[in-house]
């Protein structure tokens, strides 16, 4: 899936290929105390949130949000 969007900042049209480009972060999980093949689901749900304001602070989602709005024009 690719994404187009006009950047607010410089003016220029810039291309997001999902396929290729993905948000990731690095993280280590705890076993779960029941399922020992599955990770703690606290700490997933902790670590999806700090992932999720990591990227609110680099305007990641900004950006991916922008372009997904000028795609549907």
């Amino acid at each position: 899936m690719v994404i187009r969007g006009k950047s607010r900042s410089s003016g220029r049209v810039e291309t997001i290929n999902l396929l290729h480009e993905r948000l990731q972060v690095p993280v280590e999980f705890r076993q779960s105390a029941t399922v020992s093949s599955m990770p703690e689901p606290a700490d997933v749900f902790l670590e999806l949130d700090q992932a999720y304001k990591e990227f609110l602070r680099d305007g990641k989602l900004a950006s991916a949000v922008q372009g997904e709005k000028m795609r549907s024009k």
